[in-house]
């Protein structure tokens, strides 16, 4: 049997209470197949003092775990050779490599004390980026953005304000140190992220996020940006963006979600940078769009 840290815990909540019933799941199934492990009655396992003592060793020999005397099953924060120093599988509870890193980058290739190459971006903990002074902060939804974005197609309001862009983050860094970070941080906080009804509903839902950057409506006609829209990710959204219509947001903000709605809208990131769409910055609390 594969052991993880759902199925461990399941194990370790039953031989630390000495249960002689446990509830029928996929774990019990799994050890009464494999290993014989509890007898069926009805819905549950009957577990004996024997079995108690046989699941423990069982558990060791695969994993090198010892449920009840080892504290790692709780340790939420191992990284994979702290793991490995007892376990056999140095991924079966750590956690993921980069999950409490936040990537960040600068045009000038400084974020406080710390450096990166010109086109490239550097990897901080929670505690070392909130360490560092840092006045504005633009969280970026997608990689690519977040990798090749320059001030000089930002509104021209953060050209004095020498922005550090924060990647949003994906399965592999963590969106949850971002949150943590957003929630602690006495910086100016601003998302852009792609025009579509997720892109919207992701940046209301960050921490402390005073505005938006969007497309600029006086600028850009609706035509040029439909060309650009995928309809099915439009269709995909439109329960989203139905839902954020129904919540009392900015005016300003809801008159985009109307043109999102009416000319059926979905441009990502990429597409406002390539085909050099103008931007502008859509203050949540101002109820007021900065172009300058």
């Amino acid at each position: 049997m594969s052991f993880n840290r759902m199925s461990l815990k399941v194990i370790y909540k039953a031989l630390s209470a000495g249960s002689e019933r446990v509830s029928e799941n996929k774990t019990w199934n799994h050890l009464n197949r494999e290993y014989g492990i509890g007898r069926k009655d009805g819905n549950e396992y009957i577990l004996s003092a024997q079995e108690h003592f046989d699941l423990r060793k069982i558990v060791e020999q695969e994993t090198g775990l010892d449920l009840l005397s080892d504290q790692y099953l709780n340790d939420n924060t191992l990284s994979r050779t702290e793991s490995a120093r007892q376990l056999k599988d140095e991924k079966l509870l750590s956690t993921a490599v980069r999950s409490g890193h936040i990537e960040v980058r600068s045009d000038t290739g400084t974020v406080g004390n710390y450096t990166h190459s010109r086109h490239g971006y550097t990897g901080l903990k929670v505690d070392e980026l909130l360490n560092e002074f840092i006045e504005t902060i633009i969280v970026i939804e997608n990689r690519d953005t977040f990798l090749s974005l320059s001030v000089s197609v930002l509104p021209g309001c953060f050209e004095s304000a020498k922005p550090v862009y924060l990647y949003r983050g994906d399965n592999q860094v963590c969106p949850g140190a971002v949150k943590q970070y957003l929630e602690q941080t006495k910086a100016s906080v601003f998302y852009f992220g792609d025009f579509d009804a997720k892109g919207l509903e992701i940046a209301l839902a960050m921490p402390k996020v005073q505005g938006l950057i969007l497309p600029d409506q006086t600028q850009t006609d609706s035509k040029s940006l439909q060309k650009l829209s995928k309809a099915d990710a439009f269709y995909a959204q439109q329960p989203s963006l139905l839902s954020l219509l129904n919540k009392n947001i900015p005016l300003l903000l809801r008159e985009y979600l109307m043109l999102m709605n009416d000319w059926k809208l979905a441009v990502t990131q990429e597409h406002l940078i390539a085909r050099h769409i103008p931007l502008v910055l859509l203050w949540l609390e101002k109820k007021e769009v900065e172009k300058e």
